[in-house]
């Protein structure tokens, strides 16, 4: 190793051009741990080398994919393996763009900057060993320096020379092998962090927490398109949505934390609300009441039984104003009667469009010897999603109702009362920007509920998710 500079990312550049020199595309190097790969600022650690702007979010998978995963395996004798020397030198990698380029995120990659590919989330989580971050196993009896490398210990890093973007992207999944073996979820985090909208050295993001993770199956349903795994493609696909990303309100926490087999139907819907609200700023007062009031209920539903909290909604011992939610029936004012009987149906439902959205979102479940009509009385038809060639169909009917309630309570007021007839009349006369609501979506039948959801792509209409996508996004 050269000496006679001060910084291991300095010494890095000067072995890049020697290689350059010699027409070569890479080499091996061994580097120094301490005060090389980590460097120490006061009484903690810090990664020295950036990692690519492809890296997933290392910070949160370290202890999850690495520590619990590789350090806490036993060996033959029940013994923790612990930090391997030998596997800790095994597969790094550190790349030097020889030339200026521009990534898929349109990010400027500056010529002689070394950029971390492999190896970086082992780096990262033994900064957090070092910290203290990780929580070890009770009653741990190791030697907690068996955690980490010892002192003057250097790791082999092959270090390789990239010209362009093309390179860039390429060597990244050569060794990454993202495409088939890495989750969507991942690289999602890989796009947020590309787009700088996420640290993926320390986890930090100013975004709301539910939308760091697991949105490429939110992005297919918002676009009616599959969102693509490889990286690269995957923020193509992302890019159109990065705003409402960005401005999603905290409030719709609530939403989602409880939306259960529904995540990806409940998160589609927030990013649609923001989205709409966003381009239609006189709508925003409005929204940020709609917000706050399915809070407050969400927050008493939570604080009840379900059932309790329904028949004290609909059916209460003092009706306030003729336009409170009800249920168009007859019999006894019982919910736990109505909900179980057999001409219970969610054509019957006469609610407030919050009301609309906890209904869906808080089902009642028909658990072994009850007799809850979940199919008959949710839009969604039950807790669960069902599977095959249905699914997809079945998250679009939830997601388009949905969508419809919402864009009601924006034209109409979020204190106006409707049934799911009310609803599909009012949208047959509405102007979806040029696009009418699909006529033949118009049913009085739950069983019939499932054209809300078509998918079809040929016929005299578009089908309704085509419709409300092109409506809330343009």
């Amino acid at each position: 190793m050269t000496t006679s500079v001060q910084t291991l990312e300095e010494q890095i550049v000067v072995l890049a051009k020697e290689l350059q020199k010699e027409n070569k595309k890479s080499e091996t190097y061994n580097l120094p741990f301490y005060d090389g790969l980590v460097h120490k600022k006061g009484n903690k650690y810090f990664k020295s080398i950036s990692p690519i702007t492809l890296q997933r979010n290392s910070f949160e998978r370290a202890v999850g994919d690495i520590f619990r995963t590789y350090f806490l395996q036993k060996d033959s004798l029940g013994r923790y393996v612990l930090y391997d020397h030998d596997e800790a030198n095994r597969g790094n990698m550190i790349i030097v763009p020889t030339n200026d380029f521009v990534d898929c995120f349109g990010n400027y990659i500056e010529a002689w900057k070394p950029l971390q590919m492999n190896g970086n989330t082992l780096i990262i989580l033994l900064t957090q060993i070092l910290n203290g971050l990780v929580p070890l196993p009770k009653n741990c009896t190791f030697d907690k320096g068996r955690l980490v490398p010892q002192p003057n210990s250097s790791l082999k890093y092959e270090i390789v020379l990239v010209a362009n973007n093309d390179e860039y992207q390429r060597i990244y999944y050569t060794i990454d092998n993202s495409s088939a073996s890495k989750s969507k979820p991942d690289n999602y985090t890989s796009v947020l962090g590309g787009y700088g909208l996420l640290d993926v050295m320390t986890g930090e993001s100013d975004l709301v927490k539910w939308v760091q993770t697991g949105m490429d199956r939110v992005i297919s349903l918002i676009d009616n398109e599959i969102v693509p795994k490889k990286v690269e493609c995957m923020a193509g696909a992302v890019k159109p949505y990065l705003e409402s990303i960005k401005n999603v309100h905290p409030d719709t926490t609530y939403i989602v934390q409880d939306s259960k087999n529904w995540n990806a139907v409940f998160r589609a819907l927030c990013i649609d609300m923001t989205e709409y609200t966003r381009r239609n700023v006189k709508y925003q007062y409005r929204y940020t009441q709609f917000l706050t009031q399915l809070k407050e209920q969400i927050v008493e539903i939570l604080d009840s039984n379900v059932e309790d909290y329904w028949q004290k909604r609909l059916f209460p011992s003092t009706r306030k104003s003729n336009g409170d939610s009800l249920i168009d029936w007859g019999g006894d004012k019982d919910i736990y009667k109505w909900v179980r009987h057999g001409e219970a149906s969610v054509f019957k439902l006469q609610f407030k469009p919050i009301d609309w959205i906890n209904w869906e979102l808080f089902s009642l479940t028909n658990n072994a010897g009850d007799s809850i009509k979940e199919h008959q009385i949710y839009v969604k038809g039950g807790s669960d999603i069902l599977s095959g060639d249905q699914r997809t169909e079945n998250m679009y009917k939830e997601l388009n109702f949905l969508r419809l309630v919402f864009l009601h309570a924006m034209h109409e007021g979020i204190d106006k009362r409707i049934s799911i007839e009310d609803l599909i009349d009012w949208a047959s006369d509405f102007d979806f920007n040029g696009n009418k609501f699909p006529k033949d979506c118009y049913t009085t039948q739950v069983s019939h509920l499932i054209q809300l959801g078509s998918i079809r792509t040929k016929g005299r209409c578009l089908a309704l998710r085509q419709v409300l996508k092109n409506y809330i996004y343009s």
